[in-house]
């Protein structure tokens, strides 16, 4: 979505800032769950953390639009020619 939404000279500013979002929260949640699992115990953290991705899920699904001049593309249908070799080494790593 960051993507669709800053296309052109914003996208390295955009993806920065997301990136930049991710070590960001989880030094949040390593500051503010401490005390929370401290005082209620480790089962509060997780609902907390459960709620709050619950909610940024539905605030997503409320206010999401898309991006300008997006045309809608036609829908792809699902190949699956791969060879003997490809479907091994995919099996391998879905196994380990």
């Amino acid at each position: 979505m960051v993507a669709d939404w800053f296309v052109g000279r914003e996208i390295v500013t955009a993806m920065s800032i997301f990136i930049s979002s991710w070590p960001l929260g989880i030094g949040l949640g390593l500051v503010a769950y401490a005390p929370l699992a401290a005082a209620y115990g480790w089962g509060a953290v997780m609902h907390v953390a459960a709620a709050v991705a619950l909610g940024s899920l539905a605030l997503i699904a409320m206010l999401y639009r898309d991006p300008p001049a997006v045309r809608p593309s036609a829908p792809s249908q699902l190949k699956l020619d791969l060879t003997s070799r490809e479907w091994l080494l995919v099996s391998l790593a879905g196994a380990v």
